[in-house]
């Protein structure tokens, strides 16, 4: 595996700010992931907006094997690495195991929007992202965040 920076330009981003934020990784299988947020500066009772991407870049389709329905997973971590906030913390899943195959070319986008408490303190946050796949759950996604008054 190795990191890549891909342009942006090549992922449709019109529903985020100009300026998004974002990591992405290359497997050796050529699927593409990144985790993009729409910016580093927030402030309270505002809105994240949190993406998780992959695309099949090779020539040959990929599959993934899932152990229940949940696809995708992200977290937010306060500077002391203490989870307070899940996106799947109120969801249900079922328990069936699921292949998705990636045809050449294909993509996936998984999209949240965790809305900031106003409670929240100023700060520093890390926003985690991660595919479930049994392939791919190993390969985490964090990006610095500021909470600003």
């Amino acid at each position: 595996m190795f990191i890549i920076h891909m342009p942006v330009k090549y992922i449709n981003l019109s529903s985020l700010s100009a300026n998004p934020q974002y990591k992405a990784t290359m497997t050796d299988a050529e699927l593409y992931e990144s985790l993009i947020i729409n910016n580093n500066k927030f402030k309270k009772n505002n809105l994240i907006k949190i993406m998780l991407i992959k695309i099949n870049l090779g020539p040959l389709p990929v599959t993934l094997q899932y152990d229940t329905s949940q696809r995708y997973e992200f977290i937010v971590k306060n500077q002391t690495g203490r989870e307070i906030w899940r996106w799947s913390k109120d969801k249900f899943f079922t328990p069936i195991a699921e292949s998705i195959t990636l045809n050449s070319g294909e993509s996936k986008v998984y999209s949240v929007i965790w809305n900031i408490p106003k409670e929240i303190e100023s700060g520093f946050y890390i926003v985690e992202g991660w595919n479930a796949a049994k392939e791919l759950k190993q390969i985490k996604f964090s990006m610095p965040v500021t909470i600003i008054p």
